[in-house]
């Protein structure tokens, strides 16, 4: 469960090039396996991800993963965001849910920065923007369902 909660938090492909400015789009991602549910949402222009909101919900009584582990997980995690531009983490937990949110603002972010900590996945040093398909396509490969708005 600690897998699913912190991992598909990350789930992203790299592209690269400039983007054109057109009004944004937005996909959703979805999941739900062993008492986890993850949602993530992408706004993107034509070829490019803008923003990505993560909604990470673990049902507690279903998760191999204690509260405190969720909850130290967490931390070390809102500790490395916190020095992030671009990043916004939060998390809660109560006697039945553990729910952690994070968003990125690719257009204010590093690629190289979240490359770093592992939030961006296949990056080298040409990488600029984080392309819509490339990320659909991965995000399908991992098992989630995914909408496009066109």
């Amino acid at each position: 469960m600690k897998k699913i909660s912190i991992g598909l938090m990350v789930l992203l492909l790299c592209g690269c090039q400039s983007a054109s400015v057109n009004e944004l789009q937005e996909s959703v991602c979805t999941m739900n396996a062993g008492g986890a549910a993850v949602t993530t949402i992408f706004e993107y222009d034509d070829n490019y991800v803008k923003t990505q909101k993560n909604v990470n919900v673990v049902q507690l009584d279903m998760s191999a993963v204690s509260a405190d582990e969720l909850t130290a997980t967490a931390e070390v995690a809102a500790a490395i965001y916190r020095t992030v531009k671009g990043i916004e983490y939060s998390y809660e937990i109560d006697d039945q849910f553990f729910i952690e949110t994070l968003y990125i603002d690719f257009t204010a972010a590093s690629i190289e920065e979240l490359s770093a900590i592992g939030i961006v996945r296949n990056a080298d040093e040409t990488t600029t923007q984080i392309g819509i398909k490339e990320t659909l396509a991965m995000n399908r490969e991992m098992g989630l369902e995914c909408t496009e708005n066109e």
